[in-house]
This record gives structure tokens, sequence and C-alpha cells, in this order.
């Protein structure tokens, strides 16, 4: 069994979930695990947490303080392996390789920070050459899908790139929390679970859905998740006359409940890593129409076990929602589909065993 250090940034969200999920199976499995990084409102570790503040963005003094941090910890856990998560928690930990440097390094990018839909940006000209940079730095770029790794590859990574597909363990139907049934009324639900973020598209969803209510009159749009571009998804839903018909519902404790009502799961998103969601949708059988961003065309195979549309294509969006609104049948097989897909290729079990022969194929070594 091996010392693992895991080291992140996110309080929140699907790469803040995934360490937490991976932390937790690593110790059952008889690994000795810290976590390094953030305290925050996202919950505990059940395993030893060291509290270091990492910047979300790279000011230099934050960075800095942040990587005598984490070599601090490197020094007094002296792990076996470690392993960075996202892309400044990525730039902390190889930066502060000088205090373990013959430690093995494995970075996950979970959507790299230059990839936000659309062209390049001088900053993402910028983040896109700190990769590069700091790849003779990383031993390994464990990828969480086929997306992301293509992506590694042109930044250098060669043969050290791996894939390892986020896995869950398949909800349970759970009630719809009274608030959002309130809400839902009696006709189509169409749903979503994004935190709001430019780059997850809800504006792109809210113009599709003045599309499907022209078709479905009654329907209902409920997005699941908070975030720091809350004002501009509320100034998109009120510019095209939606408050009747959409509930940016923040926070929502029993997501099972909500995509357990859905008639159908929207992921609208311009860039992608490989969403949590989509798998947890799925598993419940809900009928899924994502965007081709990143990795979401992996989960879903389009005109199989979903619809799959360009990113960023309102009209294209609100076309496949109505399909599947007026064609139940065809609904019900993505769904019966879309979950049987989770069960047997997007299991929680599979992403920890992978992940696990990624760590002893370097601590072989």
């Amino acid at each position: 069994m091996a010392r693992i250090l895991q080291v992140f940034r996110p309080r929140t969200g699907g790469t803040f979930g995934h360490v937490r999920i991976l932390a937790t199976a690593l110790a059952e499995r008889g690994h000795e695990v810290v976590v390094v990084g953030p305290d925050g409102p996202g919950g505990g570790f059940a395993v030893p947490h060291a509290d270091v503040a990492i910047p979300r963005s790279p000011a230099p003094a934050a960075t800095l303080g942040a990587i005598r941090a984490v070599g601090r910890a490197y020094r007094s856990f002296r792990p076996d392996l470690i392993h960075a998560h996202g892309a400044q928690a990525g730039a902390v930990a190889r930066l502060a390789r000088a205090a373990a440097p013959g430690t093995p390094l494995v970075h996950t990018p979970h959507r790299y920070a230059f990839e936000e839909g659309g062209g390049r940006t001088p900053a993402g000209l910028l983040y896109a050459a700190l990769e590069r940079g700091l790849m003779p730095l990383t031993t390994r770029v464990l990828c969480v899908c086929e997306a992301e790794r293509r992506i590694a590859i042109g930044l250098g990574a060669g043969d050290r790139a791996r894939v390892v597909h986020n896995g869950i363990v398949p909800l349970e139907p759970a009630p719809l929390e009274p608030r959002l049934a309130a809400f839902a009324g009696a006709g189509p639900l169409v749903v979503a679970v994004s935190e709001l973020f430019s780059r997850k598209g809800v504006p792109i969803l809210l113009e599709a859905m003045a599309a499907i209510l022209a078709a479905c009159p009654g329907a209902r749009l409920i997005v699941a998740g908070e975030g720091p571009d809350r004002a501009e998804a509320e100034a998109a839903r009120d510019r095209l006359g939606l408050a009747g018909s959409v509930l940016l519902a923040g926070h929502v404790d029993e997501v099972a409940g909500l995509l357990g009502a859905g008639d159908v799961f929207v992921n609208p998103a311009l860039a992608e890593s490989f969403p949590y969601g989509i798998l947890e949708a799925m598993s419940l059988a809900c009928p899924c129409v994502v965007t081709d961003a990143g990795g979401s065309t992996e989960a879903i195979v389009e005109g199989r076990s979903g619809r799959v549309v360009p990113a960023g294509d309102a009209a294209a969006l609100a076309a496949a929602v109505v399909e599947l609104l007026g064609d139940r049948a065809t609904a019900r097989r993505y769904g019966d589909a879309a979950a049987a897909r989770v069960r047997e290729r997007f299991t929680r079990e599979r992403m920890i065993a992978g992940t696990e022969g990624v760590y002893a194929e370097l601590l072989a070594a």
C-alpha cells in the first residue's frame, strides 16, 4: 500500500466531489491518503486534510504562498505519489516538486483552463503555454476522457497520457423537492444540473427554451446549480420573458429527485471535461440532450443513448429537446440505453480501479 497525497483547489463542483470520492475509496483500499487544498462548503473528507488556500487565478503572491504550503505538505507527509487535480492546483503541485523531486506526480486536468468554448483568448494562449512549460514536471497526465487526452498530447504529454473515465454509483429514485415540484407543474419538465459559469452554456439553454415553449407551451425548465455568472443567467431569462417558465434553483439537495422527474436532461456546455451530471441523469434513464463539448460524446452516443448537438447552437438544442418531448417511445429507448451504458462502462469501481492501476504502474517503476 502507498502514501498518496491529493492536491485540489475547487471547494465545490465535480472536481471537488471527484477528489473526495477518490480519497475515500483509496483509503478504504488500504492506502494512506492525505488531501491538500482549501476548506469550504463542499463538505468534509474522511481522510486527513491540510487546509491550503490555492488561488483560482494565478495571482503571484498568493500562488507563491500556496507553492510553499504545498511543499511543506510534501516534506511532512513524504508521499510515495502525488496526484494534483485541476489547472491551478496542478500548477502549484508541480511547481512545489522541488520539495519532493523524486516523487512521481500525476495531473488530472478536469478540463484545461484554456478550453472555454469558442476561440482562444490571450489569457487562454498564456494558460496553454504554461501547461506546455509544466509538462516536463508531470509524470503522468491522467485524463477523465479521450477528448482531454488529445489535448494533453498536443501539449507534449506523448505516451505519458492515460484515460480513466469518471464513474458513479447509479442514483436511486427519490422524491422531487416540494419547491421544485410546485414550480414544475403538470407540463413537460426539462432539467439541467450545471454550475453557473459562462462556459456551461446556460444562456444558450435559455435561448433554446424560448423555442421549446413555442412547440410545447406548458414546458418548464429547472436548472440546479450556483456560480459566479448567476446574474448573466438571470438577465438572459428575464430578457427572453421566461421568468414564469424557468427556475434557476440554485443548490438542490436531492438531485436524484430532479433528474428522476425530468422528461429530458440537457447539458448545454460550450466546454467540458467528462461531466458527472450527465452520468447521473443516464443512471436514472432520463433521456439526454448534450453538446459535443469535451467528453460528453463519450458518455452519450448520438442516436443510440441520447442526442448530441453542436455546442453553442440554441436552435439545434431546442429541436432535439422538442423531438424527445414529442416522441416518448424514442425518449424511453434512449433513457434505457443510457442507464445500461453507465452500468457497463462508467461505474465508480472501474474509475477507482483504473486510477489505482495508473498509480501501480508508477510505483512499480
